[in-house]
């Protein structure tokens, strides 16, 4: 005989398999199938990312001491969807996509001297972040006028 529970959430009669055992739930009426918690979460992660994302990058700010004084509230202010630099579609907390995707949006200091703080922050494209990392304004020039040189 196999033992079946109905997910609360798909509705489907599924063997207790398809459940996580959480020891810690001590009622056990966490009756959610194990592929719609784990959709539920990500759910949760995408519309929190703004919050979520404040949480991380304060924690690194401060263990590196660099300035920071941003909120969700802002990031999701400057947020177009698009890079700053290229005007490209950029996302954010998309499953799969890694967070070194070259259309992941990263967040950019213009003056990395003044820290991840409010107006001196854009969203732009992993790509173009990696581009430009630490690069001069001087080194950027240089590689430009190189690329033109050589095209001609």
């Amino acid at each position: 005989m196999m033992y079946t529970k109905v997910c609360n959430i798909c509705r489907r009669d599924q063997p207790l398999a398809a459940y996580h055992n959480d020891k810690r739930k001590k009622d056990g009426k966490d009756n959610r199938c194990k592929l719609c918690k784990s959709e539920q979460a990500a759910k949760a992660r995408e519309d929190n990312y703004f919050f979520e994302y404040t949480r991380t990058k304060k924690g690194e700010c401060t263990s590196k001491s660099i300035p920071y004084n941003l909120d969700a509230e802002f990031l999701e202010s400057i947020w177009t969807g698009n890079c700053a630099i290229t005007g490209h579609s950029i996302q954010y907390g998309k499953k799969g996509s890694g967070s070194h995707h070259k259309d992941h949006a990263h967040l950019d200091r213009f003056n990395p001297d003044l820290g991840y703080t409010k107006g001196n922050v854009a969203w732009v494209s992993g790509r173009i972040n990696r581009i430009k990392y630490n690069a001069t304004i001087q080194e950027l020039s240089d590689i430009l006028n190189y690329m033109i040189k050589e095209k001609k």
